[in-house]
């Protein structure tokens, strides 16, 4: 048995549900029994898995092994959700109920490899509940060759993933993304690598940490919000992803050799 190629020995059973959510929703799922995964089919969600948050688009897709999350949404338009609940399934050599490679919350951010897995999901979907003739039979051969392209990815990302490319799309993603709260965990769930391999190639490619670059791009940006905007130092420490102003003063001063507020009076001076 190949556990690096796993075998599907057992088709899974699969619910699914579509909701549109509005105006403030906030829902949280506790003590879950199936894999869910969730495709975000048009406006933005936050969602909520230990304390991270991560901010859903449309397109992006994520996979859910059994864990307690909170979703929540607020704004002027609506968003809707496919969810396919599996279960009783399982993989040679892995515990029943559970995708191989995945023990975390795991984000499949929107790309050109997502788009078929998007159409299988809506069409898993659109089988379950329109009920037409031999619709088990349908859906079930959709979500086996659903699971295939997901195995497929997850192997391929982790196995393949071309280094420069890799570490490219992480220190991107690092700048466009620093107010989030970024940990190696976080990175590793949605780049598909091991906490210790990004760490470990991103050192020895631009000489600084993942975590430390992260701290890096923040201050910067805090020094550019200091001197461009009126912002107050606490709005500042909260947009570059500091929810606590005076552990945000203790960074920057030793990044800069001063507090933000006294940089602000300095620099202004010499414009």
């Amino acid at each position: 048995m190949n556990l690096n190629h796993p075998v599907l020995v057992k088709p899974p059973q699969v619910l699914s549900n579509q909701v549109t959510l509005k105006n403030n929703f906030d829902i949280e799922r506790r003590d879950l029994s199936e894999t869910e995964i969730v495709l975000v089919q048009q406006g933005n969600v936050n969602a909520w898995f230990d304390g991270i948050s991560y901010s859903l688009e449309s397109g992006d897709i994520v996979l859910i092994p059994g864990l307690s999350y909170r979703l929540s949404f607020s704004g002027e338009n609506s968003c809707t959700l496919i969810t396919l609940y599996l279960s009783s399934f399982q993989y040679a050599g892995w515990e029943e109920g559970r995708l191989p490679y995945i023990s975390n919350e795991t984000l499949l951010p929107r790309s050109n490899s997502t788009v078929t897995m998007t159409g299988i999901i809506t069409q898993v979907h659109g089988e379950l509940s329109e009920k037409r003739p031999d619709y088990k039979t349908a859906a079930g051969k959709l979500i086996e060759y659903l699971l295939i392209l997901l195995q497929r990815k997850l192997m391929d990302n982790d196995a393949d993933a071309e280094p420069a490319s890799l570490l490219s799309g992480i220190k991107e993603y690092i700048e466009n993304n620093y107010e989030k709260n970024i940990t190696l965990s976080s990175l590793s769930d949605i780049f598909f690598v091991s906490p210790f391999h990004i760490a470990h190639l991103f050192k020895e490619k631009y000489d600084i940490s993942p975590i430390q670059y992260l701290i890096k791009t923040r201050i910067k940006i805090a020094a550019e919000l200091l001197l461009q905007t009126s912002y107050t130092v606490v709005e500042v420490s909260n947009l570059v992803g500091y929810p606590n102003a005076n552990y945000f003063n203790i960074i920057f001063k030793r990044f800069t050799g001063m507090s933000p507020g006294k940089y602000r009076k300095k620099m202004q001076k010499k414009i």
